[in-house]
């Protein structure tokens, strides 16, 4: 039987912690409070991240894991018989991709990297898809073959709770902040071809919650593959709120999807209270 390895990047939102599968390796990005550094995940718990974020006057910043980080891991895989599959977060959040491809280059065979185009729990859905595979002992080239056609069927869907970290971050102006903070207006954002889009907006914490349930539902969950709840900062109130309101008839119930602490890369610019959710459509 194939001895095969997955790669990922700590984007994903996986918990590097002692329940990781044996054939996973998790690379962390980077975390730029200032000039304090920190390895996502490793240097710095999520819990920590939202209590600098929610109380500093400084936006964090996250850089790439590196090529090098890349080529090392890869090379310890290779080294000890496996074949090589990483899946990154989407190429248009992050250079990630390219560090991974650059160091992927240096070997001949037995290295695949795959684009996700996600972030988050939708990058993490792909990456246990993929842990499903190999342990359903799949060869090798199928599942890198699986895994790039099935990844256009993820969906990252779900409302932040504020704009402001987007304002902080310069993704959208302060008059627009000010007029959605003025009107309580919700923006549910999802990922189109691996950008941030919004999906639609709702007044209220409520309509959102309704708005976004509906989503989920026209876009039709495949409840045979992974799905992940995800949420910021360090309350789970409005995880709780969407996993039970998900119960009620004509809705996706959420109680059985795994839970994520949504991290760094998107909770920079998300904020805290934000809900997205990931899973495969039909």
């Amino acid at each position: 039987m194939e001895k095969i390895r997955i790669i990922t990047d700590s984007a994903a939102d996986i918990p590097n912690d002692e329940n990781v599968p044996e054939c996973l390796t998790i690379l962390p990005l980077t975390i730029y409070f200032g000039e304090e550094e920190f390895l996502d995940g490793v240097s710095i718990t999520n819990e920590e991240y939202y209590n600098r974020l929610t109380t500093g006057d400084i936006l964090p910043k996250t850089s790439q894991v590196s090529p090098y980080d890349f080529e090392e891991a890869i090379r310890k895989s290779l080294d000890n018989g496996e074949k090589v599959i990483v899946i990154t977060i989407s190429s248009n959040l992050s250079g990630t991709y390219q560090s991974a491809s650059i160091a992927a280059d240096n070997f001949d065979k037995d290295v695949a990297v795959i684009d996700s185009l996600q972030a988050t729990g939708a990058e993490q859905i792909l990456v246990k898809y993929a842990l499903q595979l190999v342990a359903n002992g799949m060869e090798y080239d199928t599942i890198v073959k699986t895994l790039e056609q099935d990844k256009a069927k993820i969906k990252l869907l779900g409302p932040l709770d504020t704009m402001e970290y987007l304002k902080k971050g310069g993704r959208i102006s302060a008059a627009k902040a000010a007029f959605a903070s003025a009107l309580s207006i919700k923006a549910i954002i999802t990922l189109e071809d691996g950008a941030v889009e919004v999906a639609g907006k709702a007044r209220g914490r409520k309509n959102a919650l309704e708005t976004t349930l509906k989503l989920i539902k026209e876009a039709g969950v495949d409840e045979t593959k992974p799905a992940v709840i995800g949420y910021s900062g360090n309350d789970r109130t409005m995880l709780n709120t969407y996993i039970e309101a998900s119960k009620q008839d004509g809705y996706v119930s959420m109680e059985s999807w795994d839970v994520a602490s949504i991290g760094s890369t998107i909770g920079t610019y998300a904020g805290p209270d934000a809900i997205l959710v990931g899973f495969f459509t039909k």
